[in-house]
Formats: C-alpha cells, structure tokens, sequence
C-alpha cells in the first residue's frame, strides 16, 4: 500500500512538471508567432505610409 501512495505521489509531480514545462515552451512559441506577425504589421504600415507620402508629394 505505502509503494502505491508513493508512485502516485510521484506521478502527481511528474504530471505538474510536465505541466509547467509545457506551458512554458508553448507561451515562448507564441511570444515567436506574435514577434513575426508584429514585424509583418509594422511593415505594411511603413509601405502604406511611403505610399501616402509618395502621393501627397506627386499630388501637390
């Protein structure tokens, strides 16, 4: 009986750890994802302002 509470005790904190480990690697790939769709953004905003100031330029 004590060999079974201890394996079950030590599985509890294996599947925490794993828990934590796995949260962990899947917020750093998301951190990557949001990273790139962020430099994306920032470079359509920089076009589209090129594009505008390119406009007004030619416009005035």
């Amino acid at each position: 009986m004590s060999w079974f509470i201890f394996l079950l005790i030590v599985g509890i904190c294996f599947s925490g750890y794993m828990t934590v480990r796995t949260a962990k690697d899947e917020r750093e790939k998301e951190d990557v994802i949001i990273e790139q769709e962020g430099k994306l953004y920032m470079e359509r905003l920089e076009k589209e302002k090129e594009k505008r100031t390119h406009v007004y330029s030619n416009g005035s």
